[in-house]
């Protein structure tokens, strides 16, 4: 069954949009990353998004601290790569 890694952004709402068109069978994964305050409302919004397309939702939040995951990042250079690969670890994984 395909997954789309499911942000509520328009790119992902319209890769999940299509993929549901095409075949019944799809599943969104969205990430709740925990970075940002707004993060639980995002992922309340991807669920509604999902609901609405009657699409089955998962959520996954990132284990900061946990091994293979590194202390939760504050910000500087190397956050938003810390905070992708992270992601990209609990999609493919």
């Amino acid at each position: 069954m395909p997954g789309v890694a499911f942000s509520g952004g328009p790119d992902s709402t319209g890769l999940l949009y299509l993929l549901k068109q095409q075949q019944r069978d799809v599943v969104a994964l969205t990430i709740d990353h925990g970075l940002q305050a707004a993060s639980t409302e995002m992922t309340d919004q991807c669920r509604r998004i999902a609901s609405s397309m009657d699409v089955q939702h998962f959520v996954m939040t990132i284990p900061w601290g946990t091994a293979p995951f590194p202390g939760r990042p504050s910000g500087g250079a190397a956050f938003e790569n810390i905070a992708r690969e992270a992601r990209y670890h609990l999609l493919f994984d």
